[in-house]
């Protein structure tokens, strides 16, 4: 009698489609990847899975017209999820769609429907509802639905009010099975096709970095999802270990651990 031996952590637990489902995982804070234009005019849906152990990341957002403020934004900010929908510079809605934290290390299903004036988001059992106040056809994405992080292209004319961007924390972490309005996205297919760097064709974990006590001058370890993330803001000193010699004090700007560390001192 044959045996089917499997070995390994399954990541996602879905069982259809599964030579369709492509996981790419986000290696850094400053990798993105472009997919197509989310259209809108009718309402629209977007769909996905994402797993990290990240606290902060900036999931997927595409913009309006520049100076519109129209937008739409999922981020994870302090290991809780937000979604975000602004039909001009003072209307916008921001739905916390988390009961706890999502930087868990575990798969998260998460699901948008935009129909009329109604936004619904759907994670995992979880289901919140908004209103638009009837301004859903003012919702007109120039961008095309951008993962991961900022694009050089559009980072000019982001919105203050999109937090993880402001604060320079890009998504690390993996990203599965995207539809835009049921279309599938073949993730790997556009990683390849945009040479896109930082991002990997799996999605899988690493062992833990912290132990082998890679920051410096006592700053604190944290494990990131595939990497280590040093706390310097306790330091002198800045950089991915702590190692470079320029002073939090005297670098407000330019470097994230510095600017959460001022900010909340």
């Amino acid at each position: 009698r044959d045996l089917l031996l499997m070995s390994g952590e399954i990541l996602f637990d879905k069982c259809e489609d599964l030579a369709e489902s492509q996981p790419i995982t986000f290696l850094t804070e400053e990798s993105f990847l472009e997919t197509i234009p989310w259209d809108l005019s009718k309402g629209g849906s977007l769909a996905m899975h994402f797993r990290t152990n990240e606290p902060n990341g900036l999931l997927v957002y595409a913009l309006g017209s520049p100076y519109s403020g129209v937008y739409f934004a999922v981020e994870i900010l302090d290991d809780l999820l937000y979604v975000t929908v602004a039909t001009g510079p003072e209307e916008s809605r921001k739905v916390l769609a988390s009961e706890g934290p999502v930087s868990d290390g575990q798969p998260h299903d998460l699901r948008v429907k935009i129909n009329g004036s109604l936004v619904v988001v759907a994670l995992d059992q979880r289901r919140t509802r908004a209103d638009l106040n009837g301004h859903s056809y003012d919702i007109h994405l120039n961008t095309p639905l951008i993962f991961g992080s900022l694009s050089p292209m559009t980072a000019e004319h982001a919105p203050i009010e999109l937090w993880t961007a402001m604060l320079g924390y890009g998504y690390v972490g993996c990203l599965q099975d995207v539809e835009v309005n049921g279309l599938k996205m073949a993730l790997a297919d556009i990683v390849r096709e945009q040479e896109a760097e930082g991002v990997a064709e799996y999605c899988r974990t690493s062992p833990a970095e912290c132990p082998s006590f890679p920051c410096l001058y006592r700053g604190k370890c944290r494990e990131g999802w595939n990497r280590y993330v040093c706390d310097c803001t306790a330091t002198d000193y800045t950089g991915e270990s702590c190692s470079e010699g320029t002073s939090c004090k005297s670098q407000r700007l330019g470097n994230p651990s510095c600017i959460i560390g001022l900010l909340s001192a």
